[in-house]
């Protein structure tokens, strides 16, 4: 049995706690944080950013602020002082949620629940010929949920593999049922060597959490949800998982 943390938090994004997460950030951080032309969008991503942190700090016992990211080529984070700490941020609307693990790389993607008035063009540039299929078949209520229960697992294993959403989406067909996360083809070859996970972190969200686990080991997700909004300062005293 091997394990993924899974932490999610509601972000605060008033502008005592966007000072106090900028406190946290590396200047490359800061300037990146500052790029973001709409202030919610600067306060949440800078509060995400600082969430990540205080976790990571909690699997390699140093302060939040200490912590050094380098970056793949497609700009993933990563730990080099740290290598066997995989890890995976993603935050939607006001919700923030952190995969960690030291089995390999993780990915992790999580979206509100909601309608969309132009799915179909979104399901063409996403979705294969058979995940349209099943999508065409489903009910007009439950036809965005399964896309987004798609496009959350497609994302998970993209981040995984550290491209994100410059890899290619159509490359990748995945299971559409909410009860039957899993990786069904890539580039048109079956594979068995990813797992995905369905996560619900609260209510109004869904997301997926990817893992290659190339020997048929069991995955358990273990959730550790930090109750109602992150307090920057008070999780550091959170005791380390073991």
């Amino acid at each position: 049995m091997i394990d993924v943390d899974v932490w999610s938090t509601t972000l605060d994004v008033c502008d005592a706690s966007f000072t106090e997460a900028l406190t946290f950030l590396s200047q490359d951080e800061q300037l990146r944080a500052n790029r973001f032309r709409d202030l919610s969008q600067r306060q949440r991503w800078a509060a995400s950013r600082s969430y990540l942190r205080h976790v990571l700090s909690q699997y390699v016992d140093e302060p939040p602020d200490a912590i050094r990211f380098d970056y793949g080529t497609f700009g993933k984070p990563v730990l080099a002082s740290h290598p066997a700490v995989h890890f995976s941020l993603s935050h939607a609307g006001e919700l923030a949620v952190a995969a960690v693990t030291t089995i390999g790389p993780v990915g992790v993607d999580v979206e509100p629940l909601r309608s969309f008035p132009q799915l179909a063009g979104m399901m063409s540039l996403s979705m294969t010929a058979s995940e349209r299929a099943v999508l065409d078949q489903c009910s007009e209520e439950e036809r965005a949920t399964w896309f987004l229960h798609g496009w959350t697992r497609k994302e998970a294993v993209l981040k995984a593999i550290g491209e994100g959403l410059s890899g290619k989406l159509l490359n990748i067909e995945v299971s559409l049922d909410p009860s039957d996360p899993r990786l069904v083809a890539w580039d048109c070859h079956a594979t068995e060597d990813w797992v995905i996970r369905q996560i619900n972190p609260c209510a109004g969200y869904i997301g997926a959490v990817a893992i290659e686990v190339p020997e048929p080991l069991q995955v358990r997700i273990v959730h550790r949800p930090t109750h109602g909004v992150v307090q920057l300062s008070r999780i550091r005293r959170t005791p380390r998982p073991t």
